[in-house]
This record gives structure tokens, sequence and C-alpha cells, in this order.
């Protein structure tokens, strides 16, 4: 019997909500006797990613029920080496070939409105234009299906989204990451590591399933020696609420699920992300894999860290307090020191202090 439980949860952007803007993460999660599968997809927000909800949707969805297969079907110890990295591969180009089958049915049902397009920036308007109900009329379905998939990584650019996906069994886990956002996991010691971060995601760069070479983009990350006592999964609105205190939060996450019921818990964290979204302008989701039976055996182990974490945090804090502190009274000294003691110099300092 799994002792592992899941949840999903999301909220949309404070900022989304004043601009009247859709939420465009998604969270997924399945669970049964045999495994559990947790999911969260960020939809890029930029213009010409105007249907990146939709895509989230589809992706989250898609790649739980692609892991759950996957988990019941390959059993682990994998036979060696080649073997499991063909075995993953086949997992991703399925999540990616049903995500496009996904696009293609819900473009050919709802084709593009004048309303999305002419929010679309003109440098993109030509490749979304076809794909309208007015174009259609003229062309049969099979037609339409064909140029959206000779349109490939184009069209479905209006959907493009990042995908974060873990699945847990009796024997082992596996994660799937492309773009953004972090997934980690919490072990035994305390300790928690990442899925490594993608160095093609900086600024306004991400990558995305919508890529034409998504497959490669994709990495994954198997547990089968050591399998985490948790996983948590967060779209970017997450790590830059957290920042440097990512894996303080999560640990804190741990925690309250041993004091409550875990569904109370998880509607609980859900009330909370309405307050964490307030501190940015992104929507923030989280989903996550718990054994609460270990997380209670090493609850006092979590609570030190914690602890000494906040600890150091407060520490840096107060040293960048000082540091700043001194640095007023150098530049005070340094006025002081340019003249003689004037009414001019006395106003400069006044300014100075008013600032």
């Amino acid at each position: 019997m799994m002792m592992y439980e899941g949840f999903a949860v999301s909220e949309k952007g404070y900022q989304h909500i004043l601009n009247h803007t859709v939420c465009q993460d998604s969270t997924q999660y399945l669970q049964d006797a045999d495994c559990v599968v947790a999911t969260v997809a960020d939809g890029h927000g930029s213009k010409q990613y105007f249907r990146s909800d939709r895509g989230s949707r589809f992706a989250a969805e898609i790649a739980c029920n692609k892991i759950r297969e996957f988990l019941k079907s390959i059993t682990f110890p994998f036979p060696d080496s080649k073997t499991k990295k063909s075995v993953v591969t086949q997992l991703i180009h399925s999540i990616i070939t049903e995500w496009h089958i996904a696009v293609r049915n819900d473009l050919i049902k709802s084709p593009f409105t004048p309303n999305e397009l002419e929010r679309v920036p003109e440098k993109y308007q030509k490749t979304f234009q076809f794909f309208t109900e007015e174009n259609y009329r003229a062309h049969t379905e099979s037609e339409v299906s064909d140029l959206i998939q000779k349109e490939h990584s184009h069209v479905q650019k209006a959907y493009g989204t990042t995908l974060i996906a873990v699945g847990l069994c009796k024997s082992y886990a596996i994660g799937l990451h492309i773009g953004d956002g972090k997934c980690v996991a919490l072990y035994e010691d305390g300790t928690m590591e990442p899925i490594p971060w993608d160095e093609n995601c900086h600024l306004n760069r991400c990558t995305s399933i919508c890529d034409k070479n998504a497959a490669s983009e994709f990495r994954c990350h198997i547990w089968d020696n050591q399998i985490p006592v948790a996983i948590f999964l967060g779209t970017d609105g997450i790590d830059d609420t957290f920042a440097e205190m990512l894996h303080s939060f999560y640990r804190n996450v741990a925690l309250d699920f041993l004091h409550d019921n875990f569904r109370k818990r998880t509607e609980m964290l859900q009330a909370n992300l309405a307050n964490i979204s307030k501190s940015g302008s992104h929507d923030v989701s989280i989903a996550g894999i718990l054994d609460v039976q270990k997380l209670s055996a090493i609850e006092q182990t979590l609570q030190q860290i914690t602890k000494l974490e906040t600890l150091t945090a407060q520490k840096k804090h107060l040293q960048d307090t000082i540091q700043e502190l001194q640095f007023q009274l150098e530049k005070i000294q340094r006025l002081l020191s340019q003249s003689a003691e004037t009414p001019e110099t006395e106003e400069k300092i006044k300014r100075y202090l008013e600032t």
C-alpha cells in the first residue's frame, strides 16, 4: 500500500486579478494504491502565447496520465542505463505528441477569434491569421489539420507552457521538467535537492513544450536508490516570492501537513496562496507528493534546520542593515570634511538625512 499522498493547488496572480487576466498556471495530481503523480504547468505570459492557459492545462493533465501509465508498466530495476534512457525518451515523446494532438483538436474545434488576434504583436499575426473561422470555411477539417501539423512549433506557440511532472511508485520515482519553476526533493536527513536548473532559462527566455526541439530540452531525474520523503513542484511565481528561502518554505509546508488532516491542510495551503500571490504579478502553483509517516519521524530535524535557516536569514538582514548604516555614516563624514562647518554644509547634511 502506498504511504504517499499528493496535492495540487493554484492561485491567479494578484496583478492578473487586477488586470482581469486569466490564470495561466495549471496543476493536477492522481493517486491510487500503486502510485502518486503530480504536475504543475505555467503558461507563458507574452502576448503571442494567448492560449497558454489551455496549453498548460493540456500539459498538466496529459503528463499525469502518461506518467501513471509509465509507473504501472515500467518496473524497477531497469536492466541497464541504455534501457532506462530509451524508456524515458519514449515517455517524453509520448507527452509531447499527446500535447500537440490536444492543441490541434482544440484549434480545429475553436479557431482563433478576431478578439484574440488583435492583441497579438504584428510580427506574429501572419503565423496565426490562417487559423480563424473565416479561413476554415474554405478548407476541409483534414486540410486544416495538415496545416496545423505543418506549422508545428509556430501555431503551437499560442499554447506555449512549461511543465514539471513527478510520479512515484513503491520502488522508484521519476521527475520531468522543461522550462522554469523548480522541483525540489526532501530527504530523510532533512536535506533538499532540486532537479538541475535549465541554463537556457534566463531573463525572458524560457524553454517550452511548444519548442520544435522540446524533447531534447526536457530534463529527467530518477530516484531509485533513495526515494525522497517529499517532493514539491512550484511554478516561477513561487520561486520569485521565496527566492533563497524556497527550501525553508517547503520544509515549513511539510511540517504543516503533520498537524492537520491532509485534505484540510491542502485547503489551507490553497487559501494561503492568495496572500502569496499579492507579493508578485505571477500566478502561483504548488503540487506535492508526501509520506506523512516518514515526515513525522524527522519532524524534529526539520524544525531544527528551519530554525537555523531563519536565524541565518535574520543575521544576513542585520548585516545588510549595518552595512547600509556604515555607508550613510561615511557619506556624512565626507560632507563634513569637504569644508569647515557652514550653514551651507549643514543644509546639505540635513537634506541627506531627510532622504
